[in-house]
């Protein structure tokens, strides 16, 4: 597994008054203020639960305030394969330089 922060976001694509997708944009986000990682090198059968476990050692893991899910994204391709890469957030920065620390390089299931 690769960890790493997180420097560009997308943006909401939702715009107020309008029922149009816009196309997602990216943003910069300041290294101090930057509560993302970015993971790959992930087993390709991952569960999001298994995901959440595994970050969830280097803090507490953001929650969507509407859903309670928490704030992780596993990406797939075109298919709907998992491409064994992922997104954190986490609640504080510390948790991004903990994980950073304790999952570069290693191995999820090893």
């Amino acid at each position: 597994v690769e960890a790493k922060p997180s420097q560009l976001l997308p943006t909401d694509p939702k715009q107020k008054g309008e029922k149009r997708k816009a196309d997602a944009g990216w943003f910069h986000v300041e290294e101090q203020k930057n509560t993302n990682v970015y993971v790959t090198g992930l087993p390709p059968d991952i569960t999001k639960d298994e995901f959440v476990e595994v970050m969830s050692k280097c803090g507490i893991v953001m929650r969507d305030l509407q859903t309670e899910e928490p704030k992780i994204k596993l990406y797939k391709d075109k298919e709907g394969n998992l491409k064994g890469d992922g997104l954190c957030c986490y609640l504080k920065r510390e948790s991004v330089e903990l994980a950073l620390k304790l999952l570069d390089e290693k191995e999820i299931r090893g």
